[in-house]
């Protein structure tokens, strides 16, 4: 899951891999994957944030497996 405040401060942004389904939930963008090949998950987000965000910017982004949260963190872009 990611804020999806966090996401309207880029331009077009692109998540790399694409996620299987997407959808609202609240505040949130949630994202489903496929399991990877091997053990570990690589997401990537890149965007370009818009000429109308602020200078520092809040997001927070959760990992869940199977409904429940496997990890979160909370950052800052500047």
């Amino acid at each position: 899951m990611v804020d999806s405040a966090y996401l309207s401060a880029f331009e077009q942004p692109e998540v790399s891999p694409q996620p299987d389904s997407e959808q609202s939930a609240g505040e949130d963008v949630v994202w489903s994957f496929s399991p990877p090949d091997g053990t570990t998950l690589v997401v990537q987000l890149e965007g370009q944030l818009s000429s109308k965000a602020k200078f520092a910017h809040h997001g927070r982004v959760s990992v869940r497996d199977q409904g429940q949260t496997a990890a979160e963190v909370a950052f800052t872009t500047w």
